[in-house]
Parts: structure tokens; C-alpha cells; sequence
């Protein structure tokens, strides 16, 4: 296909309706419906000028004879939804709306691209959406969708009111509904994987949903809605019970505030609960302690451990261990830098960790606790140094001569010290080489760095997640760092010897 600048519209009909007209419908259509948007140009979100070219309406026609032909599930079927929804037209988002209230996609995967899409745009014809968009409010996988466009262009100021401002009563009994079905699975177990898989989607659906339903009724602003926005309230889900207290809130309820003060003392919720009452002009009612510097930090690892990559939930406790001010690779100017100790708790075991906050929050799978915070500062400055003067090579990657001199090098270091040498890798840093090999000193595993004829020697501790040959690389060269960035040491915060253990 041409590139969209050099087609005329009658080649971009002529495209489409060739695709419409295929007999049977495609079995893989995927690809092609991809390449066709990409020669569109309309895939993604486009600026809007006064020149800018519309589809016609034969186009848009052929689009939806495509999309109804296409199998529910398809990928397809986001991307052509896609393609009506970056246009911008009023014809064009007319079509998207009645298409995703008749024969929405089957997922809300597929669903989510085209409502991306939607997000972006800044002028377009209300009208051509709303009423008929809500209709999808019946379908689990848009109903969540639906609401967060309507919410977030109420709140932008795009909209002269909700569009579901008629349907409180609607919007209060879906609530009610999600409400009672998160407190059944709250209150049951899954007996197996295949129970518990289904019912962790189904709860990660049913939150959305209920998320988007409190922020809603929120905006909306009808008194009528505070029954059920209470009901939210007495569920364990914290994040659910922040939108409730933030909807009652904006309905002028002040149990609202008192549940978001109450909340924002609690490291998994705190940092929403402290936005809304931002938001509310109410952040004088949280306490100081909640709202100090350590303390949003700590939120903020709990936020990151919570999310779905990561644990999926916010640790059982949160301690903080060091907190400094550090010149860190990357920064003009000092950053504060603070470690936690996390932990989760289970019937028969648990896990902990450490993770930092400041010039990135994050936490190394190896367990760092046994280490000193230089080193543990160390350990994150070394895994985040990105420079094309500071890489490692595998050593199977080398050529077998130059791995023989290495290992030679490393051995001659080594001694009769360490045994069982098994070099893992060259680390360049600039002009330094480091042999990293781990090796084993009488009954102790460790990791040997071998520099200027040198041995260094990281022991792997007993950990069930003891450092490894990379973790240890990454404090010997993260030491070397923060050395060179902090000639003369490092600052202590005021807050360093907090404790935040409120989970």
C-alpha cells in the first residue's frame, strides 16, 4: 500500500472496500488490517489541523462491514475501532459508539486500544458518543472503559456535564452488584489453580469497574448515590475504599474525609488517599507524620510492589532502614535516597526484601539484607548504570583463546584460597576489566572479582535468594559509582530513622 500522504481518498475507499469484499473472510486478517491502518497514518493519535482529511463515509461503511465479519475476538477489531476513533469525526466516532454498543470486542485487552485512542483527542462532537456509548455499560469488558473516557473528559472540562449524569440510579445498582460479588469472593476461598486463576481475574475486572463507578458517581455529584458509596466503604480492598471516601467526599459527605484521613495512614493506600485530599483542599486533616517525605516514599515502594509485574498486592509491612541524600550517576544535583525493608507474610512462610526510593523505586530480586546500606546503595546504582563505556561480556561469548587467558588470569589470582573458580563474565568499566567467577572459600559460596591483579570476595550469604554472580557485579561496580559521584561522603536525612510499619 502507498503511505497515507500520497493516497487520495478515493485509493483509501478503493483499499478498504477490496478488504470488505474478500470472500470467504480472512482466517488471519491481522496483519493485513495492521498494514492497511499503518498506511492510513490513523493508528495512532494524530494532530488535529485545519487540513487534516477525514474518512468518508463510504470508508467508514466498509470499515464496519470489515469489523462485523471479523471473529469477536479478533485483534482486528481494535484496530478498526481504532482507526474510527483517532479520526475524530463526528461520523466516524458515531459509527465507533453504535459498533461498541451492538458487537463490542470479546476482551477488554482488545477493547482498551481503541478507548486509548479515544483519550486523546481534545476537540471532537459529544454528541456523536452520548448517549449511545453508554449502552456498552451492559458489557463487562467496556463497561470500565466507557466510564473512565466519560470521567476523564468531565474532568478535563470537555464535557458541559456527565454523560451518565440521568443514570445515578443505573451507575448505583451496577455498584451494588460489584459490591456484593467482591464481598463473596472476599469471604470464600478457591479450592483450586483453575478457581483461583478465574476468581483473581474476576476480582482485577470487578475492581475496575467499581473504581470507575465511585469516580463517576463522584463527578456526577448526586446525593442519591452515598447508600451505596458507603457500602464500598465496609469492603477490605483498600484502593476501592479510597474511591468510595473520595466519591462521598465530592458529594459533600464527610465521612468521605475522615475514611481518606484514616486511609492515607496506611502505606498501601496512602499515596491516593493524600492526592484526593489534595484535591479536596482537606490535606491539613492528614496527619503530619503521613504526609512527610519518608512517609510518601514508603507508599511509594508500596505502590510499586503492588503492581501486577511485580507481588500484585502491597507488602504486610513496611520499615524504613537508611535514608541519604547521594550525588547518583544520571543526576545534576543530590538526589534523597531512602531503603525499606519489606515483608510479606503467608500461613507457612513469608518473604522480605529491600527496595529503594528516591532516584528510582525498585527492589533486586537477591535478598539484600544482610548488607550494609553503602552496599546496598551500591547494588541499585550498579544495576541502574547505563553508559557505553560500562557493559559486561559472558565469557562463553569471548573467542576460546581469549577465555583461556581470562580464566588463566583469574585461577593464577585465586590462589589456593578459593576453589571451585567458575568464571561467568568480563566486566568493562572504562578501563577497567573485572573477572567476575564465582567460587567457593572452605564451606562458603561467594562471587571472587578479580581487578589489577586483585581479589575481591562477595559472600552470597544464606539467603533462599542469595546474590549471585550479577548482584555482586552490580555493588562492585555501583561502588565504584558513588564513589567517583561522592568524593566526600554522603548526607543523612532527617527522617532516616523513622520507622513506617503501619501495614
Amino acid at each position: 500500500m502507498e503511505s497515507h500522504a500520497a493516497a487520495t481518498t478515493d485509493e483509501v475507499d478503493g483499499w478498504l472496500q477490496a478488504i470488505a469484499k474478500i470472500d470467504p473472510p480472512l482466517a488471519e486478517p491481522d496483519s493485513l488490517i495492521a498494514a492497511m491502518a499503518g498506511a492510513l497514518r490513523l493508528a495512532g493519535p494524530t494532530a488535529r489541523t485545519g487540513n487534516h482529511r477525514r474518512l468518508t463515509e463510504f470508508a467508514i461503511d466498509q470499515l464496519e462491514i470489515i469489523y462485523r465479519r471479523l471473529d469477536s475476538e479478533r485483534l482486528s477489531r481494535g484496530t478498526i475501532l481504532r482507526l474510527l476513533a483517532t479520526d475524530g469525526g463526528t461520523a466516524a466516532l458515531a459509527r465507533f459508539a453504535e459498533l461498541v454498543a451492538t458487537a463490542p470486542p470479546a476482551t477488554a485487552p482488545v477493547a482498551a486500544i481503541p478507548f486509548a485512542a479515544l483519550l486523546q483527542l481534545k476537540e471532537f462532537d459529544p454528541s456523536a458518543l452520548f448517549p449511545r456509548l453508554l449502552e456498552a455499560l451492559a458489557y463487562p469488558q467496556t463497561a470500565a472503559l466507557v466510564l473512565d473516557v466519560a470521567n476523564h473528559w468531565t474532568r478535563q472540562g470537555l464535557l458541559a456535564a456527565h454523560p451518565a449524569v440521568d443514570r445515578v440510579a443505573t451507575l448505583s445498582e451496577l455498584l451494588g452488584d460489584v459490591i456484593q460479588r467482591l464481598t463473596r469472593f472476599e469471604e470464600g476461598s478457591p479450592k483450586t489453580d483453575r478457581t483461583l486463576a478465574h476468581a483473581r481475574q474476576t476480582v482485577e475486572e470487578s475492581v475496575s469497574l467499581c473504581v470507575s463507578l465511585c469516580d463517576a458517581l463522584g463527578l456526577i455529584g448526586d446525593p442519591r448515590a452515598a447508600g451505596k458509596l458507603h457500602s464500598t466503604l465496609e469492603i477490605g480492598h483498600r484502593r476501592l475504599r479510597v474511591e468510595a471516601a473520595a466519591a462521598l467526599a465530592r458529594l459533600g459527605d464527610s465521612t468521605g474525609v475522615d475514611a481518606l484521613v484514616e486511609l492515607a495512614a496506611d502505606p498501601a493506600s496512602r499515596t491516593r488517599a493524600l492526592a484526593y485530599l489534595e484535591e479536596l483542599s482537606a490535606i491539613d486533616r492528614a496527619a503530619t507524620t503521613d504526609r512527610a517525605p519518608a512517609a510518601r516514599a514508603a507508599a511509594q515502594l508500596s505502590d510499586w510492589l503492588a503492581e501486577p509485574a511485580q507481588f500484585g498486592a502491597p507488602p504486610h509491612n513496611i520499615r524504613a532502614i537508611d535514608a541519604r541524600r547521594l550525588y547518583w550517576p544520571g543526576y545534576d544535583e543530590p538526589v534523597d535516597c531512602r531503603l525499606f525493608v519489606y515483608e510479606y507474610r503467608a500461613r507457612n512462610s513469608g518473604l522480605s526484601g529491600v527496595g529503594i526510593v528516591g532516584p528510582v523505586t525498585f527492589s533486586l530480586a537477591a535478598d539484600l539484607e544482610d548488607l550494609p546500606p553503602d552496599d546496598i546503595y551500591a547494588a541499585f546504582a550498579g544495576w541502574q548504570a547505563e553508559h557505553q563505556e560500562i557493559f559486561e561480556i559472558p565469557i562463553r561469548e569471548l573467542p576460546p583463546a581469549e577465555q583461556a587467558i581470562y580464566r588463566g588470569k583469574a585461577a593464577q589470582c585465586a590462589g589456593d584460597e578459593y576453589q571451585d573458580l567458575d568464571l561467568v563474565a568480563v566486566g568493562h568499566f572504562f578501563d577497567d576489566r573485572t573477572l567476575i567467577a564465582t567460587a567457593r572459600q572452605g564451606d562458603r559460596r561467594g562471587v571472587l572479582m578479580v581487578e589489577a591483579g586483585q581479589a575481591e570476595w562477595y559472600p552470597v550469604g544464606h539467603s533462599r535468594r542469595p546474590l549471585g554472580a550479577t548482584e555482586a557485579y552490580f555493588i562492585h561496580k555501583g561502588r565504584k559509582l558513588l564513589g567517583s559521584f561522592n568524593p566526600s561522603g554522603s548526607s543523612p536525612l532527617d527522617e532516616a530513622d523513622e520507622d513506617h510499619d503501619a501495614l
